[in-house]
């Protein structure tokens, strides 16, 4: 079994954590002082896949699983579940965790908030948000030759233009 140990100046065991489990999975108990956490990888043709499975702050289960690309390991997707296995979250990524295309929340299994961004090269360009009621609304980034921001557009969930930021930029 493996584990690790937090101990104190007197040598008195503080909290433990173990990492005796496997693909499979073996159902966590939660314990006063002891966290387990299980860890696993496997993959197929085109993603490496972790799991990690721990307890959360309220003491239940929480399951992560991220998608690597098998051809240069860039993050691809995250994806967090419940203790029933329940989607909670799941984000999608363009390779980079800064990079993120689209983002949603679920409760209870259905889709509450989505956020889906688009980008032109590294910079953002769009900004869409969706609750369970549909389209919400959209932010528009607009950029000069220089990629520097000179303008946002607002939009709301008719997607008509709600306001507009126009910035300009003086250099001495």
């Amino acid at each position: 079994m493996a584990e690790a140990k937090l101990t104190d100046g007197k040598n008195k065991t503080e909290h433990i954590w173990t990492y005796d489990c496997n693909e499979e999975g073996v159902e966590l108990e939660k314990e006063k002082d002891i966290t387990q956490v299980c860890n696993w990888k496997k993959a197929d043709e085109s993603y490496y896949i972790t799991v990690y499975q721990t307890f959360d702050d309220k003491g239940k289960i929480r399951k992560y699983v991220s998608r690597f690309s098998v051809a240069d390991s860039l993050i691809m997707e995250s994806s967090t579940f419940d203790e029933n296995d329940k989607l909670i979250s799941k984000a999608v990524y363009d390779g980079d965790y800064q990079k993120i295309l689209s983002y949603e929340y679920f409760k209870k299994g259905v889709m509450t908030y989505k956020n889906v961004k688009t980008y032109d090269g590294d910079l953002i360009k769009t900004n869409e948000v969706y609750t369970k009621k549909g389209f919400a609304g959209k932010t528009d980034y607009i950029y000069n030759d220089k990629k520097l921001l000179t303008g946002i557009n607002k939009y709301d969930k008719e997607n008509k233009l709600a306001n507009s930021l126009a910035i300009e930029y003086v250099f001495r």
